[in-house]
């Protein structure tokens, strides 16, 4: 069951990936291997530092209320997911409006998407979990989501809209299934 939690905690920080790698494939944009490495680099450092964090957390205080605290962060972070997908406007993600994705554009884009998962992490950290898998599977789920999003997106754009509502309101549910799961499971 613990496996099946953090692949699916893996799964829900990284949709953030997939909503971006959708706005860029749907634009005729191109992500490189490079792109993705330093996606899943930086996904990665910033969800083992949070889980790092919320591992020191628990020298302070109880299991119980780490696992009540990291429940409630979670929640409150899959409640914020969605409300914000409700209010998200359409930005432009690409600086110079070249038809791949450079270096600079990468970490940006990088550090982004890792200010999600680094509160989603601290939660999942406080609640008792610091799996070196964790920052692996999430580094990988980044990645990933954001190929899948650009070769999906560049191949149905003619028949599809995606809606960054929606990725927001599913990421948004499975975190807060994360959540819960680690409060009755």
């Amino acid at each position: 069951m613990e496996f099946l939690t953090g692949l699916l905690f893996c799964c829900s920080v990284s949709f953030d990936g997939f909503t971006i790698g959708c706005s860029y494939g749907l634009r005729n944009f191109r992500a490189s291997f490079y792109t993705n490495i330093i996606i899943g680099l930086v996904s990665a450092f910033f969800t083992a530092l949070a889980l790092f964090c919320g591992k020191l957390l628990l020298l302070f205080v109880s299991p119980d209320f780490g696992t009540y605290l990291g429940f409630v962060l979670l929640f409150l972070l899959g409640a914020y997911t969605i409300i914000c997908g409700f209010f998200a406007k359409n930005t432009k993600e690409n600086v110079d409006f070249s038809r791949k994705i450079n270096f600079k554009e990468s970490l940006f884009m990088a550090v982004a998407v890792s200010i999600d998962a680094f509160s989603a992490s601290l939660g999942y950290g406080v609640s008792g979990n610091s799996s070196f898998l964790i920052p692996v599977g999430v580094g990988l789920c980044h990645s990933l989501f954001l190929s899948i999003g650009v070769v999906l997106s560049r191949k149905a754009a003619n028949h599809f809209i995606f809606s960054k509502k929606f990725l927001s309101f599913l990421s948004g549910i499975i975190i807060i299934g994360v959540a819960l799961s680690r409060l009755f499971l």
